[in-house]
């Protein structure tokens, strides 16, 4: 091998030393691979977002804070057993938190911080949200004067009530893949949502997104109908959904032991959206007091897909105005409001 010298070493030491320094890390770029027979539509990991690990957050922080994608690791450190942490493991990397496997080394880490993986868990949340409404909202553009089926049965049900719901959504697409799960309170045109530490509130004029966890608070109104929201947004929804969309197979099927009616709703023409919905299929149950969707799935243009579960529904007298609406003076004086109205 070559001789170094001492005054090369020094001279290199010294160049390397020169350099500048950063307070965090930063990982080289990681380029995805073409996609595969093994790949969806959209080029992500085929994976059933409904089975999500109800532990994937948990293993999530701890890979990048310790910027270790390492099974063993899931394994020693949360008591996984080899079967589940390979699995939680692979959720990780169809979310884009890790790259793929490589030999026995450890998994590369693709979020840099805490930071950057909240803002991703949190991007992603607000998105479920809305697309989350859209289920609602576009069943109301069905109503019209001809006969009732199921799903116009089901809004009628609506009309100067209250409804309160549970759901889960587990969504799968081009910038990963997350479950979520939240509260409704559903009441003509007013809504609030609670999932986790994020609150939507609207009253049908204004909606106030509020963020527990940092202390801020943005307010806008409610009639969004442009650019991506477009295609998820409540109202845009109700306002154009009988123009453009049709309930194109109507059937009845029995899952779970359980009798239900299957509805496919296509769109009539595309819209101009990059998220516009390709299709929704909706499961009604009849078996109780008013008809009541148990399940739906949303797929969109991009091949990304929203599968939503309602463990229950109940129908409520009406509520007053002002619970749709934030109390914005019971906020404490470092909250961050941002009023965009």
């Amino acid at each position: 091998c070559a001789f170094i010298s001492n005054s090369e070493i020094l001279a290199l030491n010294k160049f390397i030393g020169a350099q500048t320094g950063y307070k965090k890390s930063y990982n080289t770029p990681y380029y995805l691979p073409a996609p595969d027979e093994n790949k969806s539509e959209d080029g992500t990991a085929m994976l059933d977002a409904s089975d999500m690990d109800e532990r994937f957050e948990e293993a999530a922080r701890l890979v990048v804070t310790s910027q270790k994608g390492s099974t063993s690791d899931l394994q020693r450190r949360l008591g996984m057993g080899y079967a589940k942490a390979g699995r939680v493991m692979d959720q990780l990397e169809s979310a884009g938190i890790v790259g793929p496997q490589e030999g026995s080394k450890p998994r590369q880490v693709l979020i840099g911080d805490m930071e950057e993986l909240d803002a991703l868990l949190k991007t992603i949340m607000k998105k479920s949200l809305k697309i989350l409404f859209s289920v609602f909202w576009v069943l109301t553009g069905f109503v019209n004067a001809g006969a009732q089926p199921v799903w116009m049965r089901f809004v009628s049900s609506l009309t100067g009530k209250c409804l309160e719901f549970p759901y889960t959504c587990a969504f799968s697409g081009s910038k990963g893949s997350y479950t979520m799960s939240g509260d409704v309170k559903l009441q003509g045109d007013s809504y609030v949502i609670s999932a986790a530490n994020y609150n939507i509130y609207c009253d049908g004029h204004s909606l106030w997104e509020q963020d527990e966890d940092n202390m801020e608070v943005v307010i806008s109104p409610a009639e969004i109908a442009s650019g991506d929201n477009a295609a998820v947004n409540p109202v845009s929804l109700l306002k154009s959904f009988d123009t453009q969309y049709d309930a194109k197979s109507v059937s009845q099927v029995v899952e779970g032991g359980k009798s239900l009616v299957k509805v496919v709703f296509v769109p009539k023409s595309a819209t101009k959206s990059v998220l516009q919905i390709a299709s929704m299929t909706c499961w009604f149950s009849e078996k109780t007091a008013f008809p009541i969707i148990v399940k739906a799935v949303i797929k969109f243009a991009d091949g990304s897909v929203s599968n939503f579960s309602f463990p229950s529904m109940k129908l409520t007298g009406k509520l007053p105005a002002q619970t749709f609406r934030l109390d914005e003076n019971s906020l404490k004086s470092d909250w961050i409001v941002t009023d965009t109205r």
